[in-house]
Order: structure tokens, then C-alpha cells, then sequence
């Protein structure tokens, strides 16, 4: 039976990635691939950690998700949160950390944030109810954290009807990754 093979969840010195991974190898057969990570800002690979899901070719049946830890330094604290941020929420459930924003040819302007998850299970965040400069709008962000690991993304705003990003409210909509069940909602703010 063929199986394909990719690559979830992985973390790079405890900083979420999403690479790309995905190998077909055929019944009793052998692969060389590679993961490719597209993100200048890994300095050295090392403490990589993630799952390799397999499922069947024909019919997409999940064969097993299995761990993997490669490159291990024991020395290596890992990635930490930014200290020259503003603390947007810092609970028993997730940290984050506002870092800027900036603007981007294909996406336009958006807001960089950082979340710590301090729960024990895998959960995901979203940014949902958000107002910038008095106006509702809709962004994109959704970042899966595993336990214990830091996320680092984009809050993408399309919407071309404002000048600056300026008294940013909104919510961090954050659930299990497993089931969907809800954790809690965490307003913030960012007024400068």
C-alpha cells in the first residue's frame, strides 16, 4: 500500500513553523526527502520537534501520527518571548506579546504577535472582533501552538480603508486543538 507522509506541528528551538513536508512512498519502498523551511529568520536549525502524520494513499485513512525530535541541543534555553513588546494578555492560558506591525506588498497591513501557550494540550488562537481606529474589521490570523511552544504571526488586515494602524481592539478567541472546545476569550488593546 502506498502511504504519504507530511509534516505537522514542528517547532524550531521552541518556535512554531510550518514547513513543508510531503512524501508518497510506494509499499515496502524507500524516500529521501527533505523538510523546507521558507523563513529567513531561523538562525541555526536545531531542538526541531513535530509530527509526521501518515495516511493511505487511496483513502486519505490516517495510518498513524508519530513524533519526532532531531537535532537536539540540550544546552539551548530555545526561543523566548520578546521583551521589547507590549503584553497583550498574560494568564494561565496563553502570553502574548505584541511586536510591531509593518505592511506587506501582497497582504497590506498588519500587527506581529507573539503567544506563549502555558497549557498542557495543543490549542489554537484566533484574532476575532477586532476595531481599528473605531472601525469593525475582519482579519486573518489563526496560529496552532503546541503545548509548551511559542507562536509567532501575522494578524493580516485587508481592508485598505484606513491610513495607520493606530487604537487596535479586539479578542483572542483560543480553543483545544483536538476537540474545539473553547478555553476563553481575552480582550486587548493597543493605543499608541
Amino acid at each position: 500500500k502506498t502511504i504519504v507522509i507530511e509534516a505537522n506541528q514542528v517547532s524550531v528551538d521552541n518556535l512554531m513553523y510550518d514547513p513543508v513536508f510531503k512524501c508518497e512512498v510506494v509499499a515496502k519502498g524507500k524516500k529521501s526527502e527533505s523538510i523546507v523551511f521558507f523563513d529567513d529568520s531561523i538562525d541555526e536549525l536545531k531542538n526541531i520537534e513535530g509530527f509526521f502524520n501518515i495516511f493511505d494513499k487511496d483513502s486519505m485513512n490516517t495510518v498513524g501520527s508519530y513524533s519526532f525530535k532531531i537535532l537536539i541541543d540540550e544546552n539551548s534555553k530555545g526561543y523566548s518571548l520578546s521583551d521589547n513588546g507590549l503584553i497583550l494578555v498574560d494568564n494561565e492560558v496563553i502570553k502574548c506579546v505584541y511586536v510591531g506591525q509593518g505592511e506587506d506588498k501582497v497582504f497590506g497591513k498588519y500587527i506581529e504577535l507573539e503567544i506563549e501557550n502555558k497549557v498542557g494540550d495543543d490549542i489554537v488562537a484566533q484574532i476575532r472582533e477586532v476595531s481599528i481606529n473605531g472601525n469593525i474589521i475582519d482579519p486573518l490570523f489563526i496560529s496552532e501552538i503546541t503545548a509548551g511552544k511559542i507562536s509567532k504571526g501575522k494578524v493580516k488586515f485587508y481592508e485598505k480603508d484606513f491610513d495607520e494602524l493606530k487604537d487596535i481592539e479586539g479578542k483572542i478567541h483560543v480553543f483545544y486543538s483536538g476537540s474545539g472546545d473553547t478555553i476563553g476569550e481575552y480582550p486587548f488593546s493597543i493605543i499608541e
